[in-house]
């Protein structure tokens, strides 16, 4: 890897970090897809900022930088540790409108703690808000002392790099899904059209809970041309949730660099390479 740098996306499930890293100008060939497992819930230690797990963490992500010669690393964040909502722009051009739905959604933190970003969205009309704690964010942030060019993506904010590697100009819809929680977000022509976070206890319980909660938001039963599934337990969550879709979309698990459209030296992986989605999209931005 001497001589050249490369571009370096993380993103975690479970006990698991997942990392992919990529040489731009080297079009859809990944230098790098790769795992690492620790004996804790991540997502655990980011929420208590446990010093001693998180070392563990940041090592990895050091000796990672060292090997690949990383010039710059992409982070997604957990999706369950947001607040999202789709908002009309008036909310968003008006200030005390602002802090009225930020006191709704963080009932309890107080506002120094609030991080607030604005998305884009299909329907200009509205805007997608997303809401994080600093005091999470801050042990996210320690990867930055690591990798200086160091930037966090929500969830769907990785996934919505699908467009710019397919070059489509279609709709899709991803669903990723982490122990307890859905990750649900919608794509028309390049743009974030919806994004959504379903909480669950048991896998039976997912299909209520998708049409309950389609029955407020309209756009997670629009056309989609493709369906991706991707996370922990991607294929069983397929399985639950394909009667509860539409069958005319290309309904497809990314477990796989063929379904995918990539390529990489390791053809075969001892993990589920669908978790690693998030990362693959985020190395390959801007190629």
């Amino acid at each position: 890897m001497s001589g050249s740098t490369t571009r370096l996306a993380i993103n975690f499930f479970e006990q698991r970090l997942f990392y992919a890293a990529h040489t731009p100008g080297a079009g859809p060939l990944l230098s790098r897809i790769g795992s690492h497992e620790f004996t804790f819930s991540i997502a655990d230690a980011f929420r208590a900022g446990e010093t001693r797990q998180l070392d563990g963490v940041y090592s990895v992500l050091k000796g990672l930088q060292k090997e690949l010669n990383a010039s710059s690393v992409q982070v997604a964040t957990f999706p369950f540790h947001e607040s999202w909502a789709s908002l009309p722009k008036l909310v968003h051009d008006q200030s005390d409108e602002r802090e009225a739905y930020l006191n709704l959604l963080m009932r309890g933190v107080q506002r120094q703690h609030i991080d607030v970003e604005w998305h884009d969205l299909s329907n200009r009309d509205y805007k997608f808000m997303v809401l994080r704690d600093r005091r999470i964010m801050a042990s996210f942030e320690r990867m930055g002392e690591i990798v200086a060019s160091t930037a966090f993506n929500s969830e769907f904010e990785a996934l919505s790099k699908w467009h710019q590697h397919r070059s489509a100009a279609g709709s899709y819809l991803t669903i990723g899904c982490h122990a307890g929680s859905l990750c649900v977000s919608s794509f028309l022509l390049g743009k974030l059209r919806g994004a959504t976070i379903i909480r669950f206890e048991t896998y039976d319980d997912i299909p209520y809970l998708w049409a309950m909660t389609a029955r407020h938001l309209k756009w997670m039963m629009g056309i989609h041309e493709e369906i991706l599934f991707y996370g922990y337990k991607s294929a069983v969550l397929s399985d639950v949730l394909v009667n509860r879709l539409d069958r005319s979309a290309n309904i497809q698990v990314m477990d796989s660099l063929k379904t995918m459209g990539l390529h990489a030296e390791e053809q075969t992986y001892n993990f589920d390479l669908s978790q690693a989605f998030p990362s693959i999209l985020m190395a390959l931005e801007s190629s």
